[in-house]
């Protein structure tokens, strides 16, 4: 049979059966006034500091369902390390509050100041962080998986880390259930971030989040066997930035156009008519044609690998030969290609700015 709760103390007992790794807890601070409760799990709105400062939290102790609505707590350093689930801050004034290593999982902050708060390690999952103003607030290392960043305020001094937790967390285990469950809590919390980005029209801090979110999707498929998905998305990511730098794309075209060029004369050569006068441009001794002669012949072939690849037709020059026919072709079919992928990735980048 448990133990009876006096009538002088607090007895809340959060249900925290969703929580395997938290074990029960009963309050046991000594009521305040006539709430029936103590300070912090009184039901009631705009307590005072001094009150709450009597009865201060201590580095991992237990604040489960603590009732802050509309409280002011600004610069207080008492809930470091604390458990502080299902807690209630809403339209509270916690900035410049030390929150770090802290459990806030399930905790609500709507409409709350959090204005130079600190986050750093502390777990943020399934929190609602809805409405609140988090510029200058720090986020390092914390975690977010599932959390509501709806019409929250960040401006450039909010950081949120250069890795997560579940970044780190996936690449030291090799458990395929954990390191899917770590993926799909990482990728939320970049897709959570971009969202929060383009609501403050951080669009280079979107575009950062979308990148490093599509590098880790690379890398984890590369390391989880998924080669098809790692060869496509190792793909898009040198061709096209992901979908989203048009000067990858440019800089693809320019590889290929100076590629073919250099193929054209060895693999057959070209030959220009001009005043009914045939011109053949090849190479067939690199090492012993003159310098005047290669240069002469690259620049003919740079020329027409340019035409061929915009697709304009071959002019004065026509491809000698079936390999530097084909090669042709195969440029041909190349640039109309990496035009049109052009055409969408910038579309799409103009999009984000």
């Amino acid at each position: 049979m448990g133990q009876s709760v006096p009538p002088d103390r607090c007895g809340y007992s959060p249900n925290v059966s969703r929580f395997p790794d938290l074990g029960g807890v009963c309050c046991w601070r000594p009521i305040w006034d006539d709430a029936n409760r103590c300070v912090w799990h009184a039901d009631t709105v705009d307590k005072p500091a001094d009150v709450l400062a009597t009865l201060a939290p201590t580095p991992g102790e237990r604040l489960d369902g603590a009732r802050l609505r509309r409280s002011t707590l600004s610069d207080v350093d008492w809930f470091v390390a604390c458990t502080l689930v299902e807690a209630d801050f809403t339209q509270a004034d916690i900035s410049a509050t030390d929150f770090t290593d802290a459990d806030l999982r399930d905790a609500t902050f709507r409409d709350a100041n959090a204005r130079g708060t600190m986050f750093a390690r502390a777990n943020l999952e399934d929190a609602v962080v809805r409405n609140v103003d988090l510029r200058g607030a720090h986020f390092g290392q914390a975690k977010f998986d599932e959390a509501d960043f709806t019409k929250s305020r960040i401006n450039r001094a909010t950081t949120f880390g250069e890795r997560f937790t579940y970044e780190i967390q996936l690449s030291q285990t090799s458990a395929p259930d954990e390191r899917r469950d770590l993926f799909a809590s990482a990728t939320w919390t970049y897709r959570t971030l971009q969202r929060l980005a383009h609501q403050n029209a951080r669009r280079g801090q979107q575009y950062e989040y979308y990148q490093r979110e599509m590098s880790l999707r690379r890398r984890f498929a590369w390391t989880s066997g998924y080669y098809l998905s790692a060869i496509r998305l190792e793909a898009s990511r040198w061709l096209t930035g992901y979908g989203r730098n048009p000067w990858r794309v440019i800089g693809t075209s320019l590889v290929v156009i100076v590629g073919f060029a250099v193929l054209y004369p060895i693999t057959g050569g070209l030959q220009e008519v001009e005043a009914e006068r045939a011109i053949t441009y090849t190479i067939n001794e690199p090492a012993e044609a003159p310098t005047w002669w290669v240069a002469s012949v690259f620049l003919k072939s740079l020329y027409f690998s340019v035409i061929t690849f915009a697709t304009v037709g071959y002019g004065d020059f026509q491809p000698i030969g079936s390999w530097a026919r084909a090669l042709a072709g195969v440029e041909a079919l190349l640039g109309g290609l990496l035009m049109a992928l052009f055409v969408v990735v910038f579309t799409r980048r103009i999009t984000w700015l």
